[in-house]
């Protein structure tokens, strides 16, 4: 679509996109390597942000290139804050980094019904090589992280970039392989 001016003061982009950051809670940029995903994903964040939505952007892309984009030294994985003021409206921008292995470890602090079955987990051989190598835990984790994020009503936006990705849907296939393998009946 043309880019036209929005509704909102102040931002000029297509309708279409101004609608789809007002309304939706998550959007997820996946594709092929070297396509732009994280630099549309940071754009996007910046974006939302000046449309008054309380924006987080989260990569799971290993490259690392989010922080370089928002003009950031480091990120964390809770999210640092991205400077707004420089914006025509400044909104509420963090962006951060999915840690594998710490959103593993929370995974299970949150669900163990006890800090001994958590202990127990933690330490399990197969649960270490699951949360720190085995194909998929990373995307299993993003999704997982998603949730989090959603349920915690700290952002009204959530964008999502993604590693490079032979197919788009691998992304989102990837919890479904790990639940079959764990679970295969």
């Amino acid at each position: 679509a043309a880019c036209r001016r929005s509704r909102h003061p102040g931002v000029a982009m297509s309708h279409e996109l101004a609608s789809i950051l007002t309304h939706h809670r998550a959007v997820v940029c996946v594709g092929t390597g070297g396509v732009g995903k994280t630099t549309i994903a940071a754009a996007l964040g910046l974006a939302g942000a000046m449309l008054g939505r309380r924006t987080m952007v989260l990569t799971i892309d290993p490259a690392r290139q989010l922080a370089r984009a928002l003009g950031l030294v480091t990120l964390g994985r809770l999210g640092e804050p991205v400077d707004t003021a420089g914006l025509a409206e400044p909104g509420l921008l963090h962006a951060g980094m999915l840690d594998q292995k710490s959103a593993w470890d929370a995974f299970i602090t949150r669900h163990a019904p006890d800090a001994e079955v958590r202990d127990t987990l933690l330490n399990n051989p197969f649960y270490q090589r699951l949360s720190t190598s085995f194909a998929g835990s990373t995307e299993y984790m993003a999704i997982e992280e998603l949730c989090r994020l959603d349920e915690s009503r700290e952002y009204d936006l959530i964008i999502i970039d993604t590693p490079p990705a032979g197919h788009a849907v691998d992304f989102l296939r990837a919890p479904e392989r790990i639940e079959k393998m764990l679970d295969p009946a």
